[in-house]
């Protein structure tokens, strides 16, 4: 192998090299920032696949280092090193480091940005489910009205069935909680029914369990439309993976809400 294309092979494999070091940064860093931030936008499959190519990379790196060393190595050897001027410019390594910044924040612009359009996408779909529920089931919701009407706990044994009934029309539909206003020593309190949290001829001797309101979710909307305001559809994605959508309903003179939730921890960004 002459000089010349030992020459090549250095600075070929020192190319590698600086390019799988900024894929290796940018990544990590990339990472690291968007897991102090809670930011998961990456399905498990996607995951895996990142994790592949990470470990691809490193093994990509090895290589091309020994490849490097061998042949510098040879080429000190051959060269007349005190022949040779070397220009080491202070400033040959800018506009790599500059690359790798852009390369860096223009990563986390991406997964930020690809997490958020996730979740709008993700929210979307829960409310077309929920819309989807409602729509083909009104009859159901008369029903609930009809129930809370009554103000007796006989009058609303059923409920934990019809909840469990239209949450289970079809696979993936969202989970269904029923909120209406109760009473306790003459202030109002907000109860829910589950599709589990009250049933059965023993929990039913009492009044379904209070509903605690997140003060930074749904405390002041549920407040005011249970004033008598008038309320439109609330949408709040919680803790980055709750995705929680309150549908204000007014049948037979009596106000209740139907929640739907789902949580969803992966995104769909590169998927």
């Amino acid at each position: 192998m002459n000089i010349e294309t030992k020459a090549q092979l250095s600075k070929t494999t020192l190319y590698v090299l600086m390019l799988v070091a900024s894929c290796i940064i940018v990544g990590t860093v990339v990472i690291i920032l968007c897991t102090g931030l809670s930011i998961n936008p990456f399905r498990e499959r996607t995951s895996g696949f990142l994790v592949a190519s990470f470990m691809g990379l490193i093994g990509i790196a090895f290589v091309s280092l020994f490849l490097n060393v061998a042949a510098n190595l040879s080429l000190l050897a051959e060269a007349k090193i005190l022949e040779q001027r070397v220009d080491a410019s202070r400033h040959g390594l800018r506009p790599w480091f500059i690359g790798v910044a852009l390369a860096t924040f223009s990563g986390i612009a991406v997964v930020a940005g690809g997490a958020r359009l996730s979740e709008r996408k993700f929210l979307a779909v829960v409310r077309g489910q929920a819309e989807e529920i409602l729509s083909e089931n009104d009859d159901a919701v008369v029903k609930i009205g009809v129930a809370l009407k009554a103000k007796r706990l006989e009058a609303l044994s059923d409920m934990p069935d019809l909840i469990h009934f239209l949450e289970s029309r079809r696979r993936d539909l969202p989970d269904l909680e029923l909120i209406y206003a109760g009473e306790f020593q003459g202030k109002r309190a907000l109860r829910v029914i589950r599709k589990y949290n009250w049933n059965g001829p023993q929990a039913q001797k009492a009044p379904p369990p209070y509903f605690e309101c997140d003060r930074s979710v749904d405390c002041d909307y549920l407040s005011r439309f249970f004033d008598g305001q008038k309320s439109d559809v609330l949408e709040k994605i919680s803790d980055r993976d709750s995705y929680r959508i309150y549908f204000p309903e007014e049948r037979d003179g009596m106000r209740f809400v139907l929640l739907f939730g789902r949580t969803q921890s992966y995104g769909k960004l590169g998927s």
